[in-house]
């Protein structure tokens, strides 16, 4: 290896299969700040820039870091040390460089998930009162297999969340004691027993109906 030879940024991004983007962005925001030689096409880089560029790809492959976790380890090992693992001199995995463990993605709310009805999911078990209860759903012969929209229910707006429910309110003793707690074209959802639902258990219902058409 010609420990003289210099490389242009456009060199770099081509001996390391990168844009020029990145490869400017490795100098300015990931190697040690030894390394920027300025701006534009008439600056150059030496084997030890190069040697850097080869770590992070090292690292990047064998541990999975992204660029601001390897410019950490760089600043704080020597290039000597990075120029030993470069040239196979020294074992990468001697340094001590443990990955990160990965963050949790934060939960996302399902596109067209109401608010209400998930945080009436949410506390169910708190709030759903402890006596038997049971439960029978119809398909009726309409029922499609394209997976329906969901109830558009906001947060707060307990006034909307009425009025939608107002056509699945439970109607009266029907036969053997069964009551309708949501009604459509599509799906009937029933209970046997003498229990008077809570707005919040409304709310789970309608999640509950929404699911089912969902999974049909």
């Amino acid at each position: 290896m010609d420990t003289n030879r210099t490389y242009t940024l456009t060199e770099l991004a081509e001996e390391f299969g990168l844009t020029e983007r990145t490869a400017r962005y490795y100098i300015e925001k990931v190697l040690p700040p030894h390394h920027k030689k300025g701006r534009g096409k008439v600056a150059r880089y030496g084997q030890d820039t190069w040697n850097c560029f080869a770590f992070i790809r090292m690292v990047r492959e064998r541990y999975g870091f992204g660029p601001s976790q390897i410019g950490p380890v760089l600043a704080d090992i020597a290039q000597e040390t990075v120029d030993r693992v470069v040239n196979g001199e020294e074992e990468l995995a001697v340094m001590g460089v443990v990955p990160p463990a990965p963050k949790t993605a934060p939960m996302r709310r399902q596109h067209g998930m109401p608010r209400a009805s998930m945080r009436a999911m949410q506390y169910s078990k708190r709030e759903m009162p402890s006596q038997e209860l049971s439960f029978r759903v119809d398909c009726g012969p309409a029922m499609s297999r394209a997976a329906p929209e969901p109830p558009a229910v906001a947060a707060d707006e307990e006034g909307d969340a009425d009025a939608l429910f107002e056509e699945a309110a439970p109607e009266a003793a029907e036969e053997g004691g069964w009551q309708t707690l949501f009604a459509d074209e599509q799906l009937r959802i029933q209970h046997n027993g003498p229990m008077k639902l809570s707005h919040l258990q409304e709310e789970q219902v309608r999640v509950a109906a929404w699911l089912i058409k969902e999974a049909l």
